[in-house]
């Protein structure tokens, strides 16, 4: 199925207020894409927020102008799951510190492949949740809450070994405080987020 055909007439996502909202991505994937290519410890983490925002700024495109399908969308964005959850693994396995934004981004980015699964997958309660949700990390990440947030360690014991994932090219996991520039973008991408989940249930 072609993305978003279903709701391309819902005055929620009039013309007017698709254009702002795609910018918005462009400057937020501009602005990752910057760190993502520098030889700092954390482009792994911002590599995942150039897709992400790539692809809400594709879900607020007019229906015309789409030509990648759903699945494509859901299959990348699962690829993108399964490297963060690998990524993840290999610094538990080696005892390094795990910064608990891994897990909020993985979250991110399980609730894209759920809105590219709509209207087919659709749950309307987990929908409003997922609104509640990024609403709520719009207003933390405005807060700058999450730079206070204490990184987890291990909560079970190690049963793989890291032969495996060390072939694999990353780097240091994130650590550290996010710039204000960084919050900015992370908050705008959470709310545009949670205003595209509305819209996707009001089309339902």
């Amino acid at each position: 199925m072609l993305p978003i055909v279903w709701m391309s007439n819902i005055g929620l996502l009039s013309e007017w207020l698709r254009w702002p909202w795609i910018v918005v991505y462009a400057v937020v994937t501009v602005v990752h894409l910057s760190h993502a290519i520098d030889t700092d410890c954390r482009q792994v983490w911002h590599s995942n927020h150039v897709v992400m925002a790539v692809g809400m700024g594709y879900m607020f495109l007019p229906t015309r102008l789409k030509a990648v399908s759903d699945e494509v969308w859901q299959i990348t964005f699962i690829i993108i799951a399964a490297t963060i959850v690998v990524w993840v693994l290999h610094l538990w396995a080696t005892q390094r510190t795990i910064d608990f934004l891994w897990m909020i981004s993985l979250f991110d980015v399980v609730a894209m492949i759920y809105m590219f699964a709509f209207p087919e997958a659709a749950i309307a309660p987990l929908t409003y949740l997922l609104v509640i949700y990024f609403i709520l990390e719009t207003i933390v990440w405005m807060g700058g809450v999450f730079d206070h947030t204490r990184q987890w360690g291990r909560l079970l014991p190690v049963l793989i070994h890291s032969r495996l994932y060390s072939r694999l090219i990353f780097h240091e996991p994130l650590v550290g405080s996010s710039s204000g520039r960084e919050r900015m973008t992370l908050s705008a991408m959470a709310a545009g987020m949670a205003y595209m989940f509305i819209i996707m249930q009001s089309g339902m």
